[in-house]
């Protein structure tokens, strides 16, 4: 593996990983506690331009965020089959991650089509039909999430890595756990439920750029 590349891909790895923050804070950042964990709510609380822009910004940043996958995948190399089944199913994950990411903006224009004067007879149930879509998308995503790190984790706490053992701290769903569980905390839920995702990615793809360098 060129040692030259592989940073390369770190770094641009990490650097997507920190437009994803933006692009969920663009895209979900509400001051309103009571809207924090409800989606339309948290649409109708944003104002369109920032809609689009978190969205363009990041369904692009989610699709090169596979980048950082394929990094971690080659820290996992010691354990080919392994480190493909992280790839494949990392790589799914984002891709979802991605749609889902894209259909929030159906969420937020609905919740603004009398402000853009295209009111909706029947806004709710439009959205509890769409809702089901964004459920299956989560659910395929959290399972590939899932599947990724069982693999990740099992080739680090095995030693068959190119990461020290404690490394395993760094697995993708005990990462989105803990900030997922900030996300309720006072204080700092209001930045970090938006963010839980992209922050994981964050620290997963900084930790491996370190700890690969």
């Amino acid at each position: 593996m060129n040692a030259s590349r592989l940073r390369l891909a770190g770094c641009f790895a990490v650097a997507m990983a920190a437009l994803g923050v933006v692009a969920d804070l663009l895209l979900q950042y509400t001051p309103n506690r009571a809207h924090l964990h409800d989606l339309p709510a948290v649409m109708a609380d944003v104002p369109v331009w920032r809609q689009y822009a978190g969205t363009l910004l990041g369904v692009w940043v989610f699709v090169l965020a596979g980048v950082g996958v394929w990094h971690v995948s080659a820290g996992l190399e010691r354990s080919p089959r392994l480190a493909r089944a992280f790839l494949v199913t990392g790589l799914l994950a984002y891709a979802w991650g991605a749609v889902f990411h894209a259909s929030a903006l159906f969420v937020g224009l609905l919740a603004h089509a009398a402000e853009l004067g295209s009111p909706v007879t029947h806004p709710d149930a439009l959205q509890a039909a769409f809702r089901n879509g964004q459920v299956a998308l989560l659910a395929g995503a959290a399972l590939m999430l899932v599947a990724a790190s069982a693999c990740y984790a099992w080739a680090v706490a095995a030693g068959r890595s190119a990461y020290p053992r404690w490394a395993v701290v760094l697995t993708p769903l005990l990462l989105y756990a803990v900030l997922g569980v900030l996300g309720f905390v006072p204080v700092v839920d209001l930045v970090l439920a938006p963010i839980a995702f992209s922050a994981m990615s964050l620290i997963l793809f900084a930790g491996s750029t370190l700890l690969l360098w």
